[in-house]
């Protein structure tokens, strides 16, 4: 969809799964047929440019829309910026070399609305242009869906989109995470993403959860995640706010409550376990609270034990880091 602007709220997802195959071409025969100039780079014809279909892995929204009208304002009034590099490869399709577009999807877009309204000589016909190197595969492709794209930072399920089709390809997860430098934690949260129910996946497009807290969810809860987010959303909506956080969603204020009290709760059960009518309780709940009171003596031990509480801190941190990846940018 690139000659108009979306309408009535129109969401169009990408697609987890691109199988159109694409044999390497020649780019510099290409370029002496099609009279392209070279001085750093290739200065491409918009014409010539082809976009392969379901390859963009952004999603079309309001807020990619509202991305693009930036874009063509910024081509509108100050033309386009010659440093602004986009990458094609050249594909043989038949007797026929091809040149498709591999990076800029968004500007491309708004170089066609920029020029339906700007006159005859001042529309944008070259582009500076990178083509790939011999031996690049589609594998290589879609990893640089999210390597390249430090302009605007893929969201979310976007980069889930990307992860699932590289998965497609065979990639394992471990692989993936090696390639794009994320953790392996990070790539499963993501797979989860991608395979999320609609419900869970309309709630993080629309920004009603974060996805950070949809993979906890998912991952936590599974089938019962539906339900738990619905509700944090009614719990957030009555107290005026518009996103889910950990703090709406069932059973946390109880668990809050429960740590808000865990040293008074503690000094309580030290003090039934000495009063004296302690062993006339039945055999099961002496068992419970001398096994409740044994590991929290551990935890105070652990805690005493200057490494032992950096172990504890650096996982933390840990946790805490592996979970900010998949905040969006």
């Amino acid at each position: 969809m690139t000659d108009k602007a979306l309408e009535n709220d129109q969401i169009i997802l990408p697609l987890d799964q691109f199988d159109t195959p694409i044999v390497q071409g020649s780019s510099k025969s290409l370029m002496r047929e099609t009279k392209t100039s070279s001085r750093d780079l290739w200065q491409v014809e918009i014409a010539n440019i082809r976009l392969l279909e379901n390859f963009n892995a952004r999603i079309h929204d309001a807020e990619y829309e509202a991305h693009i009208e930036w874009l063509t304002g910024q081509m509108l009034n100050h033309g386009y910026d010659p440093e602004s590099i986009m990458k094609g490869i050249v594909a043989r399709e038949g007797d026929e070399q091809v040149l498709y577009l591999k990076d800029g999807y968004s500007r491309f877009q708004a170089i066609e609305r920029a020029n339906n309204l700007l006159p005859d000589d001042k529309k944008i016909l070259r582009v500076p242009m990178v083509l790939a190197a011999q031996g690049t595969s589609i594998e290589d492709m879609t990893l640089d869906l999210i390597r390249s794209n430090a302009g605007k930072r893929l969201r979310p399920y976007e980069q889930a989109i990307v992860i699932k089709r590289l998965q497609r390809f065979g990639m394992k997860p471990e692989q993936i995470a090696n390639e794009l430098n994320f953790t392996i934690q990070t790539v499963n949260g993501l797979l989860t993403l991608a395979g999320a129910p609609p419900e869970i996946r309309d709630m993080v497009l629309s920004g009603k959860v974060s996805a950070t807290t949809a993979i906890q969810e998912m991952t936590q809860h599974g089938s019962k995640a539906i339900d738990r987010l619905q509700t944090g959303l009614k719990v957030a909506s009555a107290n005026g706010k518009t996103r889910v956080t950990n703090k709406h969603l069932p059973g946390v204020a109880f668990k809050k409550a429960v740590t808000k009290q865990a040293h008074n709760l503690y000094e309580a059960a030290i003090s039934i376990k000495k009063d004296p009518g302690f062993d006339k309780l039945a055999e099961e709940t002496q068992q419970k609270l001398k096994s409740l009171l044994e590991s929290l003596e551990e935890a105070k031990s652990d805690l005493a034990n200057p490494k032992a509480a950096a172990e504890s801190e650096e996982s933390s941190r840990s946790q805490e880091e592996q979970a900010g990846q998949h905040e969006e940018a």
